[in-house]
């Protein structure tokens, strides 16, 4: 007997609406790729403001969400020298970006270069009001102040204004002058004790003094 070969015959409507899907899925992408961004948030800035990080991550006009990748932002802020890391998240269809930045902040002005002192030991010509170191600093003890000195509160950290390194009998020892006139002496020990520095003038009944922090804990008035 001659085998049957049955034809299977093509569902052309089954097709059909196979490519209809796949073209409104690809004028359903392309629309939404199309459309702008709608909202940026920053978060983790301090020195930085909210518009600078927007224009250095080049979203100052809030492009089409095809034009920018979270990749391409994060090493646009990255590239900032008052930036150590970036990270970039995107939501509600990629149109909210968030933006959460970890800042290379300056934190002291090094008279004896000329230049201005970031977190991670870096050198900018720009001019901030920032406390001044006024004498050569070894370049291992110089490291190790800036991360002292990051770890202030910043209302502490204004209230330096002049800082001077007395390697004496410690070999980490600074004199500090204050802004309210006056003295401190901290070695790297003890420097996160500064934090408390407003609690502890209080106890001069507004006369002037040195508080000392690099051998015990204690005011000598003038």
């Amino acid at each position: 007997m001659a085998k049957v070969v049955k034809k299977r015959k093509i569902k052309y409507k089954n097709v059909f609406l196979f490519i209809l899907f796949i073209i409104l899925m690809v004028v359903g992408l392309f629309t939404i790729a199309s459309l702008p961004i709608t909202n940026i948030y920053i978060e983790g800035n301090s020195f930085l403001s909210d518009q600078e990080i927007i224009d250095e991550a080049g979203l100052r006009n809030y492009p089409k969400i095809y034009e920018v990748s979270s990749r391409h932002i994060q090493k646009k802020l990255e590239k900032n020298v008052y930036v150590t890391y970036a990270d970039v998240k995107r939501s509600h269809f990629f149109r909210q970006i968030t933006i959460t930045v970890n800042e290379n902040v300056p934190l002291v002005y090094y008279a004896y270069n000329d230049v201005t002192l970031l977190k991670d030991a870096t050198e900018v010509k720009d001019k901030y009001d920032l406390p001044t170191l006024i004498n050569q600093v070894p370049e291992d003890i110089l490291k190790e102040l800036l991360e002292e000195l990051s770890l202030l509160d910043n209302d502490v950290l204004i209230r330096i204004s002049e800082l001077q390194y007395e390697p004496t009998v410690d070999p980490k020892l600074f004199h500090l002058v204050m802004t309210d006139g006056n003295d401190v002496y901290v070695n790297f020990k003890n420097f996160t004790k500064l934090n408390d520095y407003i609690d502890m003038v209080q106890k001069f009944d507004k006369n002037k003094g040195t508080l000392h922090l690099d051998i015990g804990n204690y005011l000598e008035k003038y």
